[in-house]
C-alpha cells in the first residue's frame, strides 16, 4: 500500500492536467481574435535593444510584453535608427514608439500615456585626452550628439544661452556617438545615463561631471490614435509599480541591479521545472487542438487575403511570384496560371527603370520597408496605369519573401491633375490681376504673392513664402508713423471681411513708402473652417495726390464764389471813388500842390484797393483771364522792382534774346511774380539774392519735365538764397489761408496756383531747407507776335467828339461816368437798365441823332444786363459799337467780348486814362 502523501500528490498532479487541459482550450480560440501591434524600436541599451539572437530586449520590452500578453496583443517589432522610429509615429505607420522621452513639444506631435516609466537624463562623455569639466570648457569643443535626440535638443539650448561656440556632430545611434569619442573625431559626446550605465565599458571614454535634462521615459502612440493603447498601459504600469515582485522590478533589478552575479533560484523557476514534465504530457493534446485551429485560421486568412481592396504579391528577391490575390488578378486583368509563370517585371511598364525597382527590393529585403509611386503594365493589353506600391520582408513557407501591396491610383492622380489645373488657372488669374495678392495661412505666414504682390513689396514669391506676413506686408499710418494693425490678424479674430483705416501706407523692402487700399478676406474650406486669409491691395499714391489736387482746386473755387461777389461790389464801390478824385483833380487848381498831394495819395489807395479786389476776383468761379500777347521780361522787372525797391535783395535777371511771346492777363501774371518775389523777401530778411530767368521750353522737353506734351511753353525760374520751406509743409504752401507769417493772409501763393491754372499753365516749387527755395512758372507760349507797347500813362487827345450812351444801374457811377465822358469831351446819355437803354438808342436814331457808343454795365440786378441788352440792341442796329464794363473783371464775357457782340471790354474801377484810351481804339475803327 502507498503512503498517503504519495496518492495526494498523484491526485493532485491529476487534477493540475485536467485543468491544464481545460485552460489551454478554452484560451486557445481567444488569441486568434488578439489584436496586432506594430512597435517602434531602436538600440538603447538597457531601455530596448537586440540582442545577438535577434530578439528585442530591455526594460521598456519586458514591460510591454506583460502588458501584451494581459491585454491579447501580438507584438510585431519594427526596427529602425531613433529617427526613422520618429518618423514613423509621425506618419502613423507604427502603432506605439517605446523608450521616447516626453516633452511639451512632442506632446503636440504624439499621445502619451500619463504613467511614466523611469526617470533618465543626459550626461557627456570625453575622450581621455580631452579636458573638460564643466560647461564653460566646452568653447570651441566639437560635440557628437544623437540626431533628434532630446538631449541634443536641451544642450543645443544651453550652449546658445552661454553663448559657447560649438561645433555639433549629428550621429544616428548612442554606439556612434561614444565611437567617435573614443577615436578622438569628436572631444565630447551626449548620451543618456541609462544607455552609458550598461554600455560606456566597452568604449574608452571618461564620464565627465556635466548632467543635465531629467526626462521621463514613457511609450508614445501617432497623435490622437489608439486610445485604448494608452489607458490599457496607464492602468497596467499603476498595478505593476505597486506590486514590488511584478515583471517591472524584476526587469529592473535584471537590466540595472547586480546583473552575472550568483543568486538564489526564484521559486517561480522551481515551480516551471516541476510542471515541466506536465507540459510534456499535455503537448500532444494541444498539438491536435492546434492543427484543426491552424486549418480554419488557413482558410479565413485565404479569405482575406483575396477579398483585400489592395492587390498582394508575394515575391523572391529575383522577382519571381510566389502567390498573389484575387485583387491583383482583377487590378492587372490576368489569370492566375499565367501570373504565376510572369515576373514583376512583366507587370512594370518598360518606362520604368528596373534597377531603380532592385535597389527598392534590396531595401525591403535589409528590414526597411519601403513606399513609392509606380507605372504599372497589364501584361494582356500593355495598358499602363498608376500605382502605390509598399514593399516588406516577411517570412513565407520558411524563407524571407517580400510582400507587395499595390493600390491603383488612377482616380487620385487624375484629381492630382485637375487640381494642379485649377491651381495652375488660378496662378494665371492671379498673375493677371492689377492689385497685389497675398495668400496666408491660419499661422500669418505668406504661402503666396501675386507679381503685382511682389512689386509693391520688394520681396520674391519664393523668398516670402513661410515668412511672418507683418514682415512683408509692412504697414503703417502714413500721417502718425505708427505700425497699423496686422489685417492679417484682424481676419483670423474676426472671422469676416476687413479694410485698411484710411492714410495707410506700406514700406517696401527697400523702404520705399506707398498709399495703399486694402481688404482682406478669410480663406474656408468646405466645411467652413478658416484654412488661411487673402489680402487683396493697390497702391494709391496717386489716386491720392489727385484727388488731394481736386480737393485743392474745390477751397479754391468755394473762395471764389464768396470773392467774385465782394469784389463786384467792391469795384463798383471803388470806381465811384477814383472817378470823383480824378474829376476833383480836374477841378481845383493845380497850383494848389497840398490838395493835388492828397488827392494823388487818395488815387494811390484807390488803385491798391483795386489790386486787392483784383486778387479776390482771381478765384471768382468760372472766371478767366483777359489776356493779350505780352512780353515777359519787362512785366517781370516792372513787378520785381516793385516790391524789392527798398530791400537788401540783390536782383539778377536772365532773358534770351529771342525769349518767345506768351498769351496771357499781365496784370495776373504781374500779381504771380510780386507775391513770389514778396515771399523771398520774407526768406531773406537780412537780405540775399534772387535770381530770375527765363527759358523756351519745346514740347518734347516739356514732355520729359512735367509728362506734359500739349504745346511749348515759357518757363519763368525764381530762384532765392533765403531759409527754404521745410518738407513736412511744402505740400500745403498752395492752400488757401495756409502761412507761417503771423502778418500774411495765407492767399498768395494759393491766387498764383489759381492764376497759373487759369493760364494753362504749371508752377512747380522745390526747396532745400537752409539752401532756398526755386519756383518754377510754365506759361503757353506765342512763337508768333509782336513785342507789347509799353505804356506811358498820358491821356491820348482827344480826335472826335461823340454821343456815348453809358448804362449802369448804380446812380452814382452813372453820375461820376456822365462826369467823366463830359471832362474828355463827348456827350454823355444815361440810362439805367437794358430795356431803357433799347429804348432810348432807337428814339434817338429815329430823330437822326444817332449814339456813335454804348457803353453797358454787365450786370444789373433785377434787371435786363448787358449781355442780353447788346444782343437786341444789335439785332435793331447791327453796325452799334458796344463797350462791356463789369465790376467782375474775370466775367467771362469780359475775357471774349468779341464772342458776344462787344468791340472792347473796360473793366471797373476805370480811371480817366483807362476810359479815354478804350474810347478812342473803338473811335479809330469807325
Amino acid at each position: 500500500m502507498q503512503p498517503s502523501h504519495t496518492r495526494l500528490s498523484l491526485n493532485s498532479l491529476a487534477c493540475f492536467f485536467l485543468t491544464s487541459c481545460l485552460f489551454l482550450t478554452l484560451i486557445l480560440p481567444e488569441h486568434s481574435f488578439s489584436k496586432q501591434l506594430k512597435v517602434g524600436v531602436y538600440s538603447n541599451k538597457p531601455l530596448v535593444f537586440e540582442d545577438e539572437q535577434g530578439n528585442f530586449q530591455g526594460l521598456t520590452i519586458d514591460v510591454l510584453r506583460a502588458i501584451a500578453a494581459a491585454e491579447g496583443w501580438e507584438l510585431e517589432f519594427v526596427p529602425g535608427s531613433w529617427t526613422e522610429c520618429l518618423q514613423r509615429l509621425e506618419r502613423g505607420e507604427i502603432d506605439l514608439q517605446v523608450s521616447i522621452a516626453y516633452s511639451s513639444v512632442r506632446s503636440q506631435l504624439f499621445s502619451f500615456p500619463d504613467e511614466t516609466l523611469i526617470t533618465n537624463w543626459g550626461r557627456l562623455y570625453r575622450n581621455p585626452f580631452t579636458e573638460a569639466d564643466s560647461l564653460l570648457d566646452l568653447d570651441g569643443k566639437t560635440i557628437a550628439l544623437l540626431e533628434n535626440d532630446i538631449h541634443a535638443k536641451v544642450f543645443s539650448e544651453l550652449m546658445e544661452k552661454f553663448s559657447k561656440q560649438v561645433s555639433s556632430v549629428y550621429l544616428q545611434s548612442y554606439d556612434e556617438v561614444l565611437k567617435q569619442v573614443e577615436d578622438g573625431s569628436v572631444d565630447l559626446g551626449v548620451v543618456n545615463r541609462m544607455y552609458a550605465m550598461q554600455n560606456a565599458h566597452h568604449f574608452n571614454v571618461k564620464a565627465t561631471p556635466m548632467i543635465f535634462n531629467p526626462i521621463e521615459v514613457r511609450y508614445a502612440v501617432p497623435k490622437g490614435k489608439n486610445p485604448d493603447i494608452l489607458t490599457a498601459i496607464d492602468h497596467h504600469l499603476s498595478l505593476l509599480r505597486e506590486d514590488k515582485n511584478s515583471v517591472y522590478y524584476r526587469s529592473l533589478e535584471k537590466w540595472f541591479g547586480q546583473e552575472g552575479q550568483p543568486s538564489k533560484i526564484p521559486r517561480w523557476v522551481k515551480v516551471t521545472v516541476l510542471i515541466g514534465g506536465t507540459l510534456l504530457i499535455i503537448i500532444f493534446l494541444v498539438s491536435l487542438v492546434l492543427r484543426k485551429q491552424i486549418s480554419v485560421k488557413t482558410k479565413d486568412l485565404q479569405i482575406i487575403f483575396d477579398s483585400s481592396p489592395a492587390a498582394i504579391f508575394l515575391h523572391d528577391l529575383n522577382g519571381n511570384i510566389l502567390d498573389l490575390n484575387q485583387t491583383m488578378l482583377e487590378m492587372y486583368k490576368v489569370e492566375k496560371r499565367r501570373a504565376l509563370t510572369l515576373s514583376i517585371a512583366d507587370f512594370s511598364s518598360p518606362d520604368n527603370p528596373l534597377d531603380i525597382l532592385l535597389d527598392f527590393w534590396r531595401k525591403a529585403f535589409a528590414g526597411h520597408p519601403q513606399q513609392f509611386e509606380w507605372i504599372a503594365r497589364r501584361p494582356g493589353d500593355n495598358s499602363t496605369f498608376p500605382v502605390q506600391i509598399d514593399l516588406k520582408k516577411i517570412i513565407y513557407d520558411g524563407r524571407e519573401v517580400i510582400y507587395a501591396t499595390v493600390l491603383d491610383i488612377t482616380t487620385t492622380k487624375e484629381a492630382e491633375e485637375r487640381l494642379a489645373s485649377e491651381q495652375e488657372r488660378l496662378a494665371v488669374t492671379l498673375r493677371s490681376i492689377g492689385d497685389g495678392v497675398i495668400a496666408t495661412d491660419v499661422m500669418g505666414n505668406i504661402v503666396f504673392l501675386n507679381k503685382v504682390a511682389e512689386s509693391l513689396t520688394g520681396w520674391k514669391n519664393s523668398e516670402a513664402q513661410g515668412k511672418p506676413s507683418s514682415e512683408i506686408f509692412n504697414i503703417i499710418n502714413e500721417k502718425t508713423g505708427e505700425k497699423c494693425i496686422s489685417p492679417v490678424q484682424r481676419v483670423l479674430e474676426l472671422g469676416r471681411i476687413v479694410g485698411l483705416a484710411n492714410h495707410t501706407a506700406l514700406i517696401a523692402r527697400d523702404g520705399t513708402l506707398r498709399s495703399i487700399a486694402d481688404s482682406g478676406a478669410p480663406i474656408r474650406d468646405r466645411a467652413s473652417k478658416i484654412v488661411g486669409v487673402v489680402l487683396v491691395f493697390r497702391d494709391v499714391t496717386n489716386e491720392q495726390k489727385m484727388e488731394e489736387e481736386l480737393l485743392k482746386i474745390k477751397k479754391l473755387e468755394s473762395i471764389g464764389v464768396l470773392a467774385g461777389g465782394i469784389a463786384h461790389d467792391f469795384n463798383n464801390i471803388l470806381a465811384a471813388i477814383l472817378g470823383n478824385i480824378e474829376l476833383t483833380a480836374f477841378r481845383i487848381d493845380k497850383e494848389d500842390t497840398k490838395t493835388m498831394a492828397l488827392l494823388n495819395d487818395a488815387k494811390k489807395a484807390t488803385r491798391r484797393a483795386t489790386k486787392l479786389t483784383q486778387q479776390l476776383l482771381t478765384f471768382a468761379k468760372g472766371g478767366d483771364p483777359v489776356r493779350e500777347e505780352t512780353a515777359l521780361p519787362q512785366l517781370i522787372t516792372e513787378s520785381t522792382d516793385f516790391v524789392l525797391h527798398d530791400s537788401k535783395i540783390t536782383c539778377k535777371y536772365s532773358f534770351p534774346d529771342d525769349l518767345w511771346m506768351v498769351d496771357v492777363d499781365s496784370g495776373q501774371i504781374g500779381q504771380v511774380i510780386q507775391n513770389i518775389a514778396l515771399n523771398a523777401k520774407h526768406a531773406m530778411p537780412e537780405g540775399g539774392t534772387l535770381s530770375i530767368r527765363c527759358d523756351n521750353i519745346s514740347n518734347a522737353a516739356m514732355e520729359s519735365l512735367l509728362s506734359v506734351d500739349v504745346g511749348n511753353y515759357v518757363r519763368i525760374t525764381l530762384q532765392d538764397t533765403g531759409i527754404g520751406i521745410p518738407r513736412n509743409i511744402i505740400d500745403k504752401i498752395f492752400d488757401p489761408y495756409f502761412s507761417t507769417k503771423q502778418e500774411g493772409s495765407g492767399l498768395g501763393l494759393a491766387i498764383c496756383h489759381s492764376i497759373i491754372n487759369k493760364h494753362d499753365g504749371h508752377i512747380t516749387v522745390d526747396s532745400t531747407t537752409g539752401r532756398g527755395t526755386c519756383f518754377s512758372i510754365y506759361l503757353p507760349a506765342i512763337l508768333h507776335g509782336n513785342l507789347a507797347r509799353t505804356n506811358t500813362g498820358i491821356i491820348e487827345p482827344l480826335t472826335k467828339a461823340c454821343r456815348v450812351m453809358i448804362m449802369d444801374d448804380e446812380k452814382m457811377l452813372l453820375d461820376v461816368a456822365q462826369a467823366q465822358l463830359s471832362v474828355l469831351g463827348h456827350e454823355a446819355i444815361p440810362v439805367m437798365d437794358g430795356v431803357q437803354a433799347i429804348n432810348r438808342y432807337q428814339e434817338l436814331q429815329d430823330a437822326a441823332s444817332p449814339v456813335d457808343l454804348v457803353i453797358m454795365d454787365l450786370t444789373i440786378p433785377g434787371g435786363m444786363g448787358g449781355q442780353e441788352a447788346a444782343r437786341k440792341l444789335l439785332q435793331i442796329d447791327p453796325k452799334a459799337k458796344i463797350i462791356v464794363s463789369s465790376g467782375y473783371s474775370n466775367d467771362p464775357v469780359m475775357a471774349e467780348y468779341k464772342k458776344y457782340g462787344f468791340v472792347a471790354a473796360i473793366a471797373k474801377p476805370f480811371d480817366l486814362k483807362g476810359l479815354s484810351d478804350t474810347i478812342a481804339s473803338v473811335l479809330k475803327s469807325l
